[in-house]
C-alpha cells in the first residue's frame, strides 16, 4: 500500500511540476511538496528532478539547477542509465547555449551521472563546446582524455570545428581518419567537407567529393551539400552553372525546400545585373510550394540586391515592406544591409532615422555606433 501512495504522490508532483511554466514556482513547488509528510519521497522520485532540473537548465537558473542537481539521489540500478545520460546530456547542453564551455565541461564529469560515459554523450559535449566556439584542439583534448571511442558524429563535429577555423587541412585529415578507422561517413560529414571546400574555393575538389559520396559510399546529397554548392558557384560569378545545378535537385523536390539555393541565386544574379530574372525565380518558388515568408534568407538576399547591386534603397524598403506584411520579422543583418545602403547613397538622415526607429531586438550594436 505504501508503494502505491508513494507512486501516486510522485505522479501527482510530476504532473504538477510539467505544467508549471515558471521555473521559479516549480522549483518552490520541489523543494516544498503539497504533503508535508511525504516531502522526502517526493524528492526521491527521479522524474521530478529530471523535470525540474531540466526547467532551470532551460531558464538558465544555473546556481538553482546546481543545487538541486547535488541533491540528486544515487543511480537506481534497475532503472539504467539512459535516463540519467539524456539528463546529463540536456544540462552539458544549456551550458553550452550559454556560451559557457568551462561549466559544460564541469557538467560532463558531474558525479550525480555514473559512469561509464558514452558517445552520446561526449558528442553532447563537443558539441556545446562547439556552440562556445572552443578551438579544435580543446575538443581534440577533451576525446583524448575521455577515452571513449569516436562515432560518425564525433567526428562530423570534430570537421565541423576545423571548417569554422578556416583550416581545410585539418577537415581532410580528419575526414581521412575516420576512414582508415572504418568509421562510415554520414551525409552530414559530406556536407561539412564540402562546405569547407565551397568556402577554401576548391569547387572542383568539391564537386569530385560529391560524386564520391554516391558512387563509392553510396550516400545521396542532401540540400546542404547543394545549397553549398550552390553557393560557391554563386560567389564565383557561375551563374547559369548555379541554375543547371539547382535544375538537378528538381528530380528530388525535398531538395529544393531548403531557400538558401533560391537564396544564393537572387544574390547571385543582382550581382551579374540580372535583375530581370529575380522575378521568374520568385514565381518558381511559388510553384514549388516555397513560400518566402518561411524563411527571410531570400528576402534578405534582395535587400542586398537592391541595397549593394542597385543602389535603391526605396526598393529595398518595398522588399521589407512586403516581407513584414507576410509575418516574416527581420533581423539585425536585415537592417544592417538597410542602413549601409541608405549611408552608401548618402541618405545620412533616413539611415539615422531607421536605427531610432527599429525595435531594440533589431538593433542594439547599431544603435550604439550612430
Amino acid at each position: 500500500m505504501a508503494g502505491k501512495k508513494l507512486s501516486s504522490c510522485s505522479c501527482n508532483l510530476t504532473a504538477a511540476l510539467r505544467q508549471e511554466p515558471d521555473p521559479d514556482a516549480a522549483l518552490r513547488l520541489f523543494l516544498n511538496p503539497p504533503s508535508a509528510t511525504r516531502s522526502s519521497l517526493f524528492r526521491q522520485c527521479f522524474r521530478c528532478y529530471d523535470l525540474i532540473i531540466s526547467k532551470l537548465a532551460a531558464a538558465r537558473l544555473f546556481p538553482a539547477m546546481e543545487s538541486v542537481l547535488s541533491r540528486l539521489p544515487p543511480p537506481d540500478a534497475s532503472h539504467g542509465a539512459g535516463p540519467r545520460e539524456n539528463l546529463l546530456c540536456r544540462v552539458v547542453s544549456a551550458y553550452g547555449r550559454a556560451r559557457l564551455p568551462a561549466a559544460a565541461r564541469r557538467a560532463f564529469a558531474h558525479p550525480a551521472f555514473p559512469e561509464p560515459r558514452s558517445a552520446h554523450a561526449l558528442n553532447t559535449l563537443l558539441h556545446a563546446l562547439l556552440d562556445c566556439r572552443s578551438p579544435l584542439p580543446d575538443l581534440l583534448a577533451v576525446c583524448r582524455d575521455a577515452g571513449i571511442p569516436a562515432n560518425a558524429g564525433t567526428y562530423n563535429i570534430l570537421m565541423r570545428a576545423a571548417a569554422a577555423s578556416g583550416s581545410l587541412e585539418h577537415t581532410r585529415r580528419l575526414f581521412d581518419e575516420m576512414l582508415r578507422l572504418g568509421i562510415a561517413p554520414t551525409v552530414d560529414t559530406f556536407g561539412t567537407i564540402v562546405a569547407a571546400l565551397c568556402d577554401a574555393g576548391h569547387l572542383e575538389e568539391a564537386f569530385k567529393v560529391k560524386d564520391a559520396m554516391v558512387r563509392q559510399h553510396e550516400v545521396s546529397p542532401n540540400a546542404h551539400v547543394y545549397a553549398s554548392l550552390v553557393k560557391g558557384l554563386c560567389q564565383r560569378g557561375e551563374v547559369d552553372a548555379a541554375v543547371r545545378l539547382k535544375d538537378e535537385m528538381a528530380g528530388k523536390p525535398e531538395l529544393l525546400q531548403n531557400s538558401a539555393v533560391y537564396g544564393a541565386l537572387v544574390r547571385a544574379l543582382f550581382r551579374a545585373g540580372r535583375k530581370g530574372e529575380v522575378d521568374g525565380l520568385l514565381e518558381e518558388m511559388k510553384g514549388r510550394g516555397i513560400v518566402p515568408h518561411r524563411d527571410r534568407v531570400v528576402y534578405n538576399a534582395m535587400i542586398a540586391g537592391f541595397c549593394e547591386d542597385e543602389r535603391d534603397p526605396s526598393a529595398a524598403f518595398a522588399v521589407l515592406d512586403e516581407m513584414q506584411k507576410c509575418g516574416c520579422k527581420p533581423v539585425a543583418v536585415t537592417y544592417n544591409t538597410l542602413v549601409a545602403g541608405l549611408c552608401k547613397s548618402g541618405q545620412w538622415r533616413d539611415a539615422k532615422e531607421l536605427v531610432e526607429d527599429m525595435p531594440p531586438s533589431g538593433c542594439g550594436d547599431l544603435q550604439n555606433a550612430l
